[in-house]
């Protein structure tokens, strides 16, 4: 029976010690989207989606919204840029056949393990759902969190627009 793992936050894909570039093929219900080609790929959660794949540029994703994030760790094209796609996909993943190197994969950062040609993951959603108590209200207490843990669009008092004099 292959490995399997819940993850809370993100799958990461890496090119780990390699020097290259690494290329990773990713479907999205047995239809091949693209290539990933650069240091690797994050699948993020919208939970996931404050942490690793906030530093790729990816949108910060409420935790209501029902989706996947693509995020690409340094691609080598400018224009690929994260995605979100619907959490009621699977997603597939594998080194492209034309890779020079191996890579890593990690699952909410543990689990930390060699990722070859020979390996396929397989990402889908849970069918444990994480149920969350609110304060406030769901809506409330994500953007309290987003501004009191990020400091999100906050200025500190003591920051003055530019004057003229």
């Amino acid at each position: 029976m292959p490995e399997s793992h819940q993850v809370l936050n993100e799958v990461v894909i890496d090119r780990g010690l390699y020097s290259g570039v690494c290329m990773v093929d990713i479907y999205c219900d047995d239809f091949f989207v693209t290539t990933v080609i650069g240091d690797g790929v994050i699948v993020a959660t919208p939970t996931g989606s404050t942490a690793y794949a906030a530093a790729t540029g990816a949108s910060i994703v409420a935790p209501s919204v029902p989706c996947f994030i693509i995020a690409p760790i340094c691609p080598h094209s400018l224009s690929f840029r994260p995605i979100m796609v619907p959490l009621n996909c699977v997603l597939k993943c594998k080194l492209h056949e034309d890779a020079r190197g191996s890579g890593l994969i990690s699952f909410d950062g543990r689990h930390r393990q060699d990722f070859t040609k020979d390996h396929v993951v397989e990402i889908s959603a849970s069918e444990y759902p994480i149920p969350c108590i609110d304060k406030e209200g769901s809506m409330p207490d994500w953007f309290n969190g987003l501004q009191n843990t990020l400091m999100w669009n906050k200025r500190s008092a003591t920051q003055k627009p530019n004057e003229k004099k």
